[in-house]
């Protein structure tokens, strides 16, 4: 419905089209255009495994032109995406600290549960932590 109202619409995932099919999917659904990986500059950074969120919210905003016409984006992070049985950037100290429930027993699962969970605490104090030294307008 988003899509119908803009003059464009497109979509933009920081990652390969093949896998879910992404650029065929998000065509079928009424989007103009698909970026992904390829569409980015090479030199963008990341964060662990995959693409930074800064290199998306740059390359959201170059993409977004200013004359005015409606325009729909859809831009999908996936910084802080798994595979969370592998631990880059993961403070192993707070991640093993973390209490899964008894009813998860197997090894592999309690050691994804506690990355992802070590993951998304620490993007989220990261989140505050930028937002509470940001300077207020006046």
């Amino acid at each position: 419905m988003c899509a119908q109202r803009a003059n464009v619409a497109f979509a933009i995932h920081g990652s390969d089209p093949a896998v879910w099919d992404r650029a065929r999917a998000f065509r079928s659904i009424g989007f103009d255009r698909c970026l992904s990986i390829a569409d980015f500059p090479a030199n963008a950074p990341t964060d662990g495994r995959f693409m930074a969120d800064s290199a998306m919210t740059d390359e959201t905003l170059a993409q977004l032109d200013d004359r005015g016409s409606p325009q729909f984006l859809f831009a999908i992070s996936i910084e802080a995406h798994g595979s969370y049985d592998v631990s880059p950037g993961v403070d192993t100290a707070v991640r093993d600290a973390i209490r899964a429930p008894a009813s998860v027993t197997d090894p592999a699962a309690r050691l994804k549960l506690r990355n992802y969970c070590e993951t998304s605490f620490s993007l989220a104090a990261q989140n505050t932590t930028a937002k509470s030294t940001t300077p207020a307008k006046t």
